[in-house]
């Protein structure tokens, strides 16, 4: 097919998906698929990515009569480039399969649609990855009323139709907008049938998995459960797995997916496992307990949980406790730590003495009830962090006052306070905390009445604008408008301005323009790094 005769449909799908277009932007971009069209270079890309990646979006179109519920959906419709594909012979070279599969009532005759599509070709050798997002429109009523039995043989003949046509997966990416249990049934028996080989497990819907034998192969798992009760991992090696990603789990027995029921030994060793990633589920917390690492399905979850090779730990949304840092053995050094957590997440870590790290960022969420000596905690953890490269900080906690004080650590590099502080508390962190190059602060306030002297734009009177021995950059500020006047909060930028001679960039969004960029526009002669500074304001004078 020559170049100047890719359909319009087609070239879109292809640069949709390429390029992650979506929303509003992607209605612009559908707009401006004329323009393209008339661009060889652009063309020349889409062109080969039509023939390296198989498309199939199926839309159920729903018949009239709903009340009949084997008049399920009856109108399928698909946009694809597949019969492109095979008319053109280029059915070896596709290396990616994407199905999409929105429907009301059943996506049975959509698949149809698009198994018959594939099937023009007797295998597609090369695919290495199969993407398969399916969009239920389901009704709450209509999901307690899916009989699963029926449903078992089109789950059954969809799984083994594609195992035959594209046998060789070693990468399953599974998404589902709503979870619902053909979804979830179908997405397991995918799964289960790439077993064998399969090296890539994302899924952003719960799977059901019937797998018994380990997944001998796999080395990245992507899960996002979304709080569903079932956060079942499939059974894996540890010394194969080189990255674990879970979100939305409602507990911490995903470490049994690593310990056949025979296993009798008191610890798992992830020889190879470089990243965790691990983000709880807040409906999880109130039965995340220190021990709750110890018990699974088998009884027999290892006391330790050893990452010789780990790189990157990042766990969040905790309230209670950490209990896969309770039970880690963890490397000498890490290139990043982010941990985010309550106060009391923060208490029961506070003698684990983590591992130094390039990175460590800890954020700091609610339950603090006032109890400033959280802050003892903080600089605790923060105590041995002279050889990192970036240190952070942030601060959440509504209720937690901050003092002058408060916050001592000198190795701090970045800092991000989401409660209330006084710009005099700011001054003195500014002054303190020589490392410091990013600091944000959304909640600023000052005492009101209280004027901050700016001299004249003339070189005898700002002399005494004595600049901080600081390294900061880049700096954000938003105030509370209704207990720190404008007027105020100018003066405040004002003097900063003079008195940050290393600050690239600020951002004030609350702040009224005009005066700030006429303040820089007179100040440049004197302090050449006005010159260079970036400014992002609010669009009123």
């Amino acid at each position: 097919m020559h170049i100047s005769s890719l359909p319009d449909d087609i070239l879109f799908l292809v640069l949709e998906q390429a390029f992650n277009v979506s929303g509003s932007v992607k209605d612009n971009f559908k707009e401006n698929l004329k323009l393209l069209a008339i661009c060889r270079t652009w063309r020349h890309a889409a062109l080969t990515m039509v023939y390296e990646n198989a498309f199939a979006i199926c839309h159920n179109t729903e018949s009239e009569n709903q009340s009949n519920s084997s008049q399920e959906l009856e109108y399928p419709s698909a946009t694809t480039n597949v019969k492109l594909i095979i008319s053109t012979g280029c059915v070896s070279i596709v290396k990616k399969a994407h199905i999409h599969v929105s429907f009301l009532m059943s996506p049975f005759p959509a698949f149809d649609v698009i198994l018959s599509l594939l099937e023009s070709a007797e295998t597609w050798p090369k695919i290495r990855l199969l993407k398969v997002a399916m969009q239920s429109k389901y009704s709450s009523v209509y999901l307690q009323n899916i009989d699963m039995t029926s449903c078992a043989p089109n789950i059954e003949n969809i799984s083994n139709t594609m195992f035959r046509l594209i046998p060789n997966i070693s990468k399953v990416d599974l998404q589902g907008v709503m979870r619902d249990p053909i979804s979830e049934a179908l997405h397991g028996a995918l799964v289960n049938q790439y077993a064998e080989n399969l090296e890539q497990l994302v899924s952003k819907s719960t799977i059901a998995l019937y797998q018994v034998l380990p997944f001998k192969k796999l080395k990245h798992v992507f899960i996002d459960f979304g709080s569903a009760q079932n956060c079942l991992l499939p059974s894996m090696l540890p010394e194969q797995i080189e990255s674990l990603r879970l979100f939305n789990g409602l507990g911490d027995s995903y470490w049994t997916a690593f310990v056949s029921p025979e296993d009798e030994c008191d610890k798992i060793i992830f020889s190879n496992l470089k990243v965790i990633n691990i983000a709880y589920s807040p409906r999880a917390t109130a039965m995340l307990t220190n021990d709750s690492i110890l018990h699974g399905g088998n009884g027999r979850v290892p006391k330790k949980l050893h990452f010789p090779a780990l790189e990157h730990l990042y766990v969040s949304s905790m309230t209670q406790c950490c209990p896969l840092l309770e039970y880690s053995v963890l490397p000498s050094s890490l290139n990043s730590i982010l941990i985010y957590g309550t106060a009391a997440v923060l208490r029961s870590i506070e003698h684990l003495q983590l591992p130094p790290a390039k990175h460590l960022l800890i954020s700091l969420g609610f339950g603090s009830n006032r109890d400033t000596s959280i802050f003892t905690v903080i600089n605790n953890l923060f105590a041995n962090t002279g050889a990192c490269e970036k240190v952070e900080l942030h601060l959440n906690d509504m209720m937690l006052p901050i003092t002058k004080d408060a916050i001592t650590c000198p190795n701090i590099t970045h800092l991000r306070i989401s409660v209330q502080i006084h710009e005099n508390v700011v001054l003195s962190l500014i002054s303190t905390l020589h490392r410091l190059t990013k600091l944000e602060l959304h909640q600023i306030y000052g005492d009101v009445g209280q004027e901050i002297s700016i001299p004249e734009t003339n070189e005898k009177e700002n002399a005494h604008k004595k600049p901080y021995k600081t390294n900061l950059k880049f700096l954000s500020i938003d105030y509370l408008p209704n207990i720190y006047p404008h007027d105020q909060a100018i003066c405040f930028l004002k003097d900063l301005l003079l008195r940050l001679p290393t600050l690239t960039r600020l951002s004030s969004r609350k702040t009224p323009s005009r005066p700030i960029l006429d303040f820089i526009t007179a100040c440049k002669p004197l302090y050449p790094h006005l010159e260079k500074l970036s400014v992002v304001l609010d669009n009123t004078n």
